[in-house]
């Protein structure tokens, strides 16, 4: 696709010169990164989706919601939502579209798997193998045009990390109920996927939803394939952030209403699977708790909410909409 330089320039002149530099870094280790083929540890040959997750079984065969049934409808034929610009037909495969010519944002938002969460989501209630069919068609087609580190789709490692939330939740809809093949592209995915966001974690910018993004496809990546040591570094880092970018009054750093909704989708993601394992994160809880009380503070007895600052209408997960305000706020309840 043609990019505007004009975005990019605005963006550049945004960074702190340290920004500049890491991000120089990273551009120069590009090739190296793409010929980079990380071994597939060897418990994954035999993986079957998380363990533990944020819902029992009977749960996700729950009776599909009339708009989410509608969703995947859509998604069958070939039309989906684009961020800002409502419900387009695609081309199949829609992987390097550009639905708005020059904003690589809507390529973007193409390729955060959130139809697939949705075919999942349609699978795992009715059963009908049209749903499940198709989620491994796009899945096998996603891999083999998006080749590791190559392309638009490699250019953030943040996009990278919510295909991690993406493939994470696919996992555990499916869970018992895919083919070996199926399981074992999933696992490839989420552990490729994974591996180039802990190579490529953003730094230096003050008020970074990010990195706080990126760490928490890290720390749930690491914690569905039982990979320790991620699990263990991005959580860790995931807390200190959340309490540098998070003010006393609850409000996040960037002090823009939809990304403070954005930061505590990541963070709640994070706690329920913490929540799920037995092993609640106290100081991320504090942190989600005082960034929830702020978003109730803003939030209207309609279900609208104040905004302020930047809004693009991005979301991590498919499952938290249309009413997004509203199903945050249940969410920082206990896991049900």
């Amino acid at each position: 696709m043609r990019l505007d330089a004009r975005w990019w320039l605005a963006r550049l002149g945004a960074m702190s010169l340290a920004e500049v530099a890491h991000r120089g870094v990273r551009l120069a280790r590009a090739p190296i990164d793409r010929a980079r083929r990380d071994r597939l540890p060897a418990h994954l040959a035999r993986w079957r989706g998380p363990a533990t997750f944020v819902f029992t079984p009977a749960a996700a065969r729950a009776p599909l919601p009339p708009a989410l049934r509608a969703t995947a409808e859509a998604y069958l034929v070939g039309r989906q939502v684009v961020l800002g610009l409502g419900e387009r037909a695609l081309p199949d495969p829609a992987w390097h579209a550009a639905p708005a010519a020059g904003d690589p944002r809507t390529t973007w938002e193409l390729n955060r798997g959130h139809g697939w969460v949705v075919l999942a989501r349609a699978y795992a209630a009715t059963r009908e193998p049209r749903f499940r069919d198709r989620l491994r068609h796009e899945l096998d087609s996603w891999r083999r045009c998006n080749p590791v580190g190559r392309g638009l789709n490699w250019a953030s490692a943040m996009e990278a990390a919510i295909r991690c939330h993406a493939f994470a939740w696919i996992a555990a809809l499916l869970r018992g109920d895919a083919p070996d093949d199926t399981r074992h592209v999933l696992a490839a995915l989420l552990f490729e996927h994974a591996g180039f966001v802990a190579r490529n974690l953003s730094r230096y910018s003050s008020a970074n939803n990010h990195l706080i993004v990126e760490l928490s496809g890290l720390a749930v990546a690491g914690r569905v394939l039982a990979i320790a040591p991620w699990h263990r570094r991005a959580l860790a880092e995931l807390v200190r952030e959340a309490e540098r970018q998070t003010f006393a009054d609850g409000v996040n750093a960037e002090m823009a209403t939809h990304y403070h909704m954005f930061v505590l989708e990541a963070l709640l993601l994070v706690a329920w699977l913490e929540r799920a394992h037995g092993a609640p994160v106290h100081p991320l809880e504090r942190v989600i708790a005082r960034m929830a009380t702020y978003l109730d503070a803003i939030t209207l007895g309609t279900g609208e909410v104040l905004h302020q600052g930047d809004h693009d209408d991005g979301k991590i997960l498919p499952l938290f909409e249309p009413r997004h305000a509203a199903q945050l706020l249940w969410a920082t309840s206990p896991v049900p």
